[in-house]
């Protein structure tokens, strides 16, 4: 099985915090679902043979129109998870969704476990029915052997817009640069903006070479100090 990553636009379909562990030690956990638009190659992840059963050759149209939603019951341990500004380790993801979509399209919808801070969780209360920008990173050895398992990364472009067109785009070129962090929430928390503008303004970095592309586990490098 290939590992699971994931990088775009994502909505947050639904928000369960509940309490887990034993009545004297409880933590406070929440699994949230998720669910974006992506291409047929997010199906390697689940079986290698899943695109000829989905779609005609050729044309890309879904074969059977009147197919329910498949459900697998995969589930990936300890992920990481960059969320609305929020990192979360040790997140398991499972609960996994498809509904295919002609022109090798799909609607994929999976959850999220993990515990979160309360602010943070109120953070993501917040955003319930918005669409976001989340990266998803499953860790290399989770399935043991010697040979890291190759990974399959959904990905998605996270706007459209440029960020080299902001007023703050030198303001946050040099925060990155000064502090050497390249990460939508330092930029977020240093000009003091939403997390959506910051993203933008990230990319916006990203093509005119201050900081790298986005890496494996989600951070990027600066490539620059002036």
């Amino acid at each position: 099985m290939s590992l699971f990553n994931f990088q775009g636009k994502a909505e947050i379909k639904h928000f369960n915090a509940r309490k887990e562990g034993p009545d004297e030690d409880k933590t406070l956990a929440l699994d949230l679902k998720l669910t974006a638009k992506t291409g047929s190659a997010a199906l390697v992840f689940f079986d290698e043979h899943l695109e000829g059963f989905l779609y005609l050759d050729g044309t890309g149209a879904v074969r059977n129109q009147m197919m329910e939603p498949l459900k697998y019951k995969h589930e990936v341990q300890d992920c990481e998870l960059d969320i609305a500004g929020c990192r979360f380790r040790g997140v398991r993801v499972s609960k996994f969704m498809i509904e295919p979509q002609d022109g090798y399209q799909l609607w994929l919808t999976w959850q999220c476990s993990f515990q979160p801070t309360k602010d943070e969780c109120a953070i993501l209360a917040e955003l319930l029915q918005e669409e976001v920008d989340v990266i998803i990173a499953a860790q290399p050895d989770l399935f043991g052997g010697e040979q890291a398992t190759p990974s399959v990364t959904f990905s998605q472009a996270l706007t459209e817009d440029s960020g080299q067109d902001d007023p703050l785009f030198q303001d946050a070129c040099q925060a990155v640069m000064q502090t050497g962090r390249a990460s939508i929430s330092s930029v977020q928390r240093h000009l003091r903006i939403g997390y959506n503008r910051a993203a933008r303004l990230i990319e916006g970095m990203e093509q005119v070479g201050i900081v790298s592309p986005m890496q494996s586990n989600g951070s990027r490098e600066v490539l620059t100090t002036r």
